[in-house]
């Protein structure tokens, strides 16, 4: 497991071990970390059912995720984990798809978000492209590859409590309803601005936002957005956000090197290359990256407010509206 083989296994003694391997993992890992960071606050005292026919994943997983305070209920099999559901209060369950006597934990997890309205995250290492979109168009709220790492397991996490706080979890609901699915996407954005490089491939967005490739392609087909243009406007706020710690020009954060295809950029952001922390709200409503009229991107608009990259920007924003309003 990542986290774990940073560390030397002799200082797992220490009653800090778990995140002072945390810590180090920060070091060389820090853009998946920030998710992590805002992650914290869903997933403290919240309960996962974690199944897994294997005894050192079981303890080793359980580990991490008690180290962010959650309550950990460990299951070998799909009649053990059934067991568990019906003792105790479970929010969200972390399967392994292969268990032991060929059950399937895609089955088991399909089966308790239908009928307990528990959301799932699956983990396998054995995935390819086709059966993580099977997965998640089937139900999952992600798929994640072993060995797990600790940013990408906690951000799966999150993403699935967030499903069930907006109600996206309700087996009632259209399974991609515009409004959740919209936040997700906002979330995925916000999140690739902490990369500490320009995140100028789908992969690489896809790895600073915790999630998938394919998953974040499915997540903007959902939205109706195309891939390619969220990966630009998330490249853009994230160069802004950079623009506005130090006072550098835009262009200074955009690693497109070709002129024509630079150009092309800068005009579709509705933005110079010298520009030094332009205004965010001005950006978001002026370029042509993704439609203002779509639902995601309002919802990005209204996380932005509340994120520490740019909230600032929009308090300044709002207290100028108060002031003009006074004035009149």
């Amino acid at each position: 497991m990542e986290l774990l083989a940073s560390f030397p296994s002799h200082v797992e003694g220490h009653p800090n071990w778990y995140h002072l391997a945390l810590q180090r993992h920060m070091v060389t890992h820090r853009a998946p970390e920030r998710a992590i960071l805002s992650a914290l606050p869903l997933l403290e005292s919240r309960t996962v059912l974690l199944v897994d026919d294997e005894r050192h994943v079981l303890t080793a997983t359980g580990r991490i995720l008690e180290g962010f305070k959650m309550i950990v209920f460990a299951a070998s099999t799909t009649a053990d984990a059934l067991r568990v559901i019906g003792l105790q209060k479970v929010d969200v369950a972390l399967i392994d798809w292969r268990l032991e006597g060929g059950e399937d934990g895609l089955a088991l997890g399909r089966a308790l978000k239908r009928d307990r309205g528990i959301p799932f995250v699956l983990f396998s290492g054995y995935l390819t492209t086709e059966a993580t979109a099977h997965a998640v168009r089937t139900g999952a709220a992600d798929v994640i590859d072993k060995p797990l790492s600790a940013s990408r397991l906690i951000a799966a996490l999150d993403l699935a409590l967030h499903e069930r706080e907006s109600g996206l979890n309700d087996p009632l609901r259209v399974e991609y309803g515009s409004d959740p699915i919209g936040r997700r996407w906002a979330r995925v954005v916000l999140r690739a601005c902490s990369s500490t490089k320009d995140p100028n491939t789908e992969s690489a967005i896809a790895a600073a936002s915790a999630v998938s490739t394919s998953v974040f392609r499915k997540i903007c087909d959902a939205c109706r957005v195309n891939a390619k243009d969220t990966r630009d406007l998330a490249r853009f706020l994230r160069a802004i956000a950079r623009s506005r710690e130090d006072g550098s020009d835009l262009g200074s954060h955009l690693s497109a090197s070709d002129p024509r295809t630079r150009a092309r950029l800068f005009e579709r952001a509705a933005l110079s290359e010298d520009s030094v922390a332009p205004s965010l709200h001005r950006f978001i409503f002026s370029q042509c990256f993704i439609p203002t009229n779509k639902e995601c991107l309002q919802n990005l608009t209204h996380l932005a407010a509340n994120d520490p990259l740019f909230f600032a920007e929009f308090r300044v924003d709002e207290r100028g509206k108060a002031a003009s309003r006074q004035e009149q």
